[in-house]
């Protein structure tokens, strides 16, 4: 019988630290109606934590909820470089990167143009009780004092904001750029035996000087970054016009055609898309949805409304397809598009969002 209860309590660790429901349901009946907080921790299997984030390269969804210490959070005030620790006390990972999660704060305090938080989530929305969540200790005010240490924590109570993250493992840990883009994440600090802290700031670090370098990423008439008519269509000579990315070339299965998907490093988001003109092995168009890209005139993704241009370019737009419009340039209609998201199908709405950017290599 004891080895019974032992192995049922590390099958609920293992399968607890993810949304999925548990099984089987004698597991699930014994995590929730003992306290898994004094029960030994499982290493949940490697396999088991994700490798890729679905909202990498993308805005963080805004919201707003209520902290522990009772005052009002609003994502809109994220305008640092930002951490955002995403747990569970229910979780045994979570509980056992608890210490490295307080060592992080400290680190992160350090540094001014850094910001630290974290979001204690249910497993899913029916896990969302205080007994699901804090067991015996009722709240998360009596789990810290159990534990000795304190957190700064944004509260979901109903799994909401997890949903709304796309988190399927805890603890993950999301890196917010300024301009609110999910820059990099990560799960566990605790699977890392050599000074993991110290290694995630300095990714961090190493991040915010890519970001940095490519906020000067530029699509325009004259091409993308180093990107033009002359460059040829190789893997060397796209790393050397934009330095400090990766280029990986993707194949579309349907077609047989290979793209180049250019990406920042430690990056799975495609900054740019650079596409081929076979009949000369050169670089024959450019594409990008990556806010951090700009246009011409220092125009956001994301954010530049199709009210922003002049009524002489409002008047060469034409939708491409339901729900989208293409705006050429006036200058250099052939070479440099904006492509905005109209919603509701009105191609004339001044609301419409600016979508992609678009440069187009003049024939030769």
């Amino acid at each position: 019988m004891k080895q019974l209860f032992a192995a049922l309590a590390a099958l609920a660790l293992t399968a607890a630290c993810s949304n999925a429901p548990e099984t089987p349901e004698a597991a699930t009946e014994f995590a929730a109606a003992n306290d898994l907080t004094s029960a030994p921790e499982a290493e949940p299997e490697a396999e088991s934590r994700p490798t890729e984030y679905a909202l990498i390269g993308q805005k963080l969804p805004a919201f707003k909820a209520p902290m522990a210490d009772g005052a009002a959070f609003d994502s809109a005030s994220l305008n640092r470089w930002t951490v955002i620790a995403v747990w569970g006390a229910w979780c045994g990972d979570s509980r056992a990167d608890g210490p490295y999660a307080e060592a992080l704060l400290r680190a992160v305090a350090a540094d001014p143009d850094l910001d630290f938080v974290t979001l204690h989530v249910p497993q899913n929305a029916e896990r969302a009780t205080p007994e699901d969540m804090f067991g015996k200790h009722g709240s998360l005010d009596a789990y810290f004092e159990s534990v000795g240490y304190t957190l700064p924590v944004i509260l979901d109570t109903d799994a909401s904001l997890r949903n709304a993250l796309k988190i399927s493992w805890t603890p993950t840990y999301l890196v917010v750029s300024p301009d609110g883009i999910v820059r990099s994440f990560r799960t566990d600090l605790s699977v890392d035996k050599d000074q993991p802290v110290k290694t995630f700031i300095k990714d961090i670090a190493r991040l915010r000087g890519e970001v940095r370098d490519a906020a000067t990423l530029v699509i325009s008439p004259a091409g993308a970054g180093g990107l033009g008519p002359d460059t040829p269509f190789t893997v060397a000579a796209v790393e050397k016009a934009l330095p400090g990315h990766m280029v990986i070339p993707v194949t579309d299965p349907a077609t047989g055609t290979v793209r180049f998907e250019v990406r920042a490093k430690g990056s799975q988001a495609a900054r740019l898309i650079v596409e081929p003109d076979w009949s000369r092995g050169y670089v024959a168009s450019v594409r990008s949805r990556d806010p951090a890209v700009r246009g011409p005139k220092g125009e956001v993704i994301g954010q530049a409304r199709l009210g922003d241009l002049s009524d002489d370019n409002r008047a060469l737009c034409s939708p491409s397809e339901p729900g989208w419009l293409v705006c050429p340039d006036p200058v250099s209609a052939g070479a440099f598009a904006r492509v905005y998201k109209v919603d509701g199908g009105d191609a004339s709405d001044p609301a419409a969002i600016l979508a992609e950017l678009r440069y187009v290599a003049p024939a030769r």
